[in-house]
C-alpha cells in the first residue's frame, strides 16, 4: 500500500529589502554581505533548493515539512533583518482532496455589496457587545443581494462577512453532509420588493477558525472579538492558527471589524467537502489555485479524517481525473 502523506512540502522565497538605496549598494555593505550569506545557508538548515536558483538578495527553496515553517519564521526574525517571506504549500490534486482547509473560491466580487463602492447591502440590526459595538451576526431575513445574481447561471457566489450565497441544489448538497454546521436565510433582490427568491439562500458557517498568530490581533476586553488586525506585511503565507476539531467540515475564518457594517471573514472548507461539491459539478465553484492553508500552530495541513460517507459521493469522480500541481 502506498504511503499516505501527512504534510506537504512548502515553497519558500526569502529576500532582503534594503533599508535604503539599491540592493546592489546594500549588499556591498558589511550587513548586506552577512544577510546574503545567511540567506545562502537557509536551505542547508531547513530544506533543499527548488528549481529556482538563489538571486542577489534572496533565495527560493523547498521546505520539506510544513511543520517546520514556524521554526523557520522564528529563525529569520532573529537572524535576517528587513526580510520578506512568501510561502505556499506544493499541493497537488490528491493532497488538496485531503487538505484540512481550503478557501471557498467563486468568480466575481461579493454579490451582497454595491458595485460602485462595495458598500454592504445588509445592515446589522443589533449589537452583541456594548463595549466595542460588535454586531449580532445573525443572518438578516431576507438577505439582500444584487440583481445580477438572478441572471447568473452560477450556483454559488461570494459574499462578505463570512457569508456565501447558494442555489437550492447546493443547499441540498451541503445539508446532506453538514446541516448542523450551517445557517441559511432566504434571499431577496436589493432595491425591489422584499419578495424572496425561491432558488437562492444566504449561507453562513457556524464555526470559527482562529487567525494566524504571526499577525497582531487587538481584541475587545469584554467580548474578545478582534477589533483590529495588523498584518505582518513582510509575511505572505496562507496561514491559520489551530485548525479546530476534526469534525468541522466548513467554517469561517475568525472575523475582525472593518467598519460598523462590515466584518472581514472568509468561508473555508475541508478539501474533502470541496471535492464533494466539485464532483457534483457545482457551477461557479472555482479551483483553489493557491492550495490549502498552513498552520501557525504546526498542525498538519493534511487530514486523515473522513467527513463524507460514500453514500453521498458522486458517481463520477471528476477530481480524480484532474491533473494539477502548485509549483
Amino acid at each position: 500500500m502506498a504511503k499516505r502523506e501527512t504534510s506537504v512540502p512548502v515553497r519558500v522565497c526569502v529576500y532582503v529589502d534594503p533599508p535604503e538605496g539599491s540592493a546592489v549598494e546594500y549588499l556591498s555593505t558589511q550587513h548586506g554581505t552577512q544577510a546574503k550569506q545567511i540567506l545562502r545557508n537557509i536551505p542547508r538548515k531547513y530544506g533543499k533548493y527548488g528549481p529556482i536558483p538563489d538571486f542577489d538578495h534572496g533565495g527560493t527553496f523547498t521546505l520539506q515539512d510544513a511543520g517546520r515553517l514556524m521554526e523557520l519564521l522564528t529563525w529569520l526574525q532573529a537572524n535576517v533583518p528587513n526580510h520578506h517571506v512568501v510561502a505556499f504549500g506544493l499541493w497537488d490534486t490528491q493532497t488538496l482532496r485531503r487538505a484540512r482547509w481550503v478557501p471557498l473560491a467563486a468568480p466575481g466580487e461579493p454579490v451582497d455589496c454595491e458595485v460602485e463602492d462595495s458598500t454592504p447591502l445588509n445592515r446589522w440590526k443589533r449589537i452583541s457587545c456594548s463595549v466595542c459595538k460588535w454586531p449580532d451576526e445573525k443572518l438578516q431575513e431576507p438577505y439582500f443581494v444584487r440583481s445580477s445574481v438572478r441572471r447568473s447561471s452560477h450556483e454559488i457566489f461570494l459574499g462578505v462577512n463570512g457569508i456565501a450565497v447558494v442555489r437550492s441544489r447546493v443547499r441540498e448538497l451541503l445539508e446532506r453532509v453538514a446541516a448542523d454546521q450551517l445557517d441559511f436565510a432566504p434571499v431577496a433582490i436589493a432595491g425591489r420588493t422584499r419578495k424572496v427568491e425561491a432558488d437562492l439562500f444566504a449561507m453562513r458557517p457556524l464555526h470559527l477558525i482562529q487567525s494566524s498568530t504571526v499577525h497582531t490581533l487587538t481584541r475587545c476586553p469584554s467580548c474578545h472579538h478582534v477589533r483590529k488586525y495588523d498584518y505582518a506585511t513582510n509575511i505572505q503565507i496562507p496561514l491559520l492558527n489551530r485548525f479546530g476539531p476534526p469534525e468541522y467540515m466548513i467554517a469561517r475564518t475568525e472575523p475582525w471589524m472593518v467598519s460598523k457594517d462590515e466584518l472581514w471573514s472568509d468561508v473555508i472548507m475541508a478539501g474533502e467537502l470541496f471535492a464533494y461539491l466539485y464532483n457534483h459539478s457545482v457551477k461557479g465553484l472555482l479551483w483553489p489555485r493557491e492550495g490549502g492553508y498552513l498552520s501557525s500552530a504546526n498542525e498538519s495541513p493534511i487530514t486523515t479524517h473522513r467527513f463524507i460517507s460514500d453514500d453521498y459521493a458522486s458517481t463520477k469522480d471528476r477530481m480524480a481525473r484532474k491533473k494539477w500541481q502548485l509549483r
